[in-house]
C-alpha cells in the first residue's frame, strides 16, 4: 500500500525527486522489482529502504522506511513533456 509521497531536493539544487513511499516489505536487492496496484499495473519500481534506529539502549530499530520510484518519473525519462 502507497503510505504517501515524499519530495526531496537533488543534491545539485536544480529539481526535486518524487519518491513514493510503501507499507509493504521488500527485502535487500528488490531493487528495480515492479511494484504492482490491485490491478497488476506497475505503479512503481522498488529502489532503497532506509533503516532508523533508537537511541534507547535495547530497542535498535525504530522503523524501516521502504521508497520507490513512481512510474510516472520513469515515463518523464522517456517521454518528456
Amino acid at each position: 500500500m502507497v503510505s504517501g509521497y515524499i519530495g526531496w531536493f537533488t543534491e545539485r539544487g536544480d529539481g526535486q525527486t518524487t519518491w513514493m513511499s510503501l507499507t509493504g516489505d521488500y527485502a535487500a536487492g528488490s531493487s528495480g522489482a515492479p511494484i504492482l496496484n490491485d490491478h497488476g499495473a506497475v505503479v512503481g519500481v522498488a529502489s532503497l529502504s532506509h533503516t532508523f534506529y533508537s537511541d534507547t539502549p535495547g530497542h535498535d530499530t525504530q522503523m524501516v522506511q521502504k521508497l520507490c520510484v513512481p512510474s510516472a518519473a520513469l515515463l518523464d525519462l522517456i517521454e518528456p513533456e
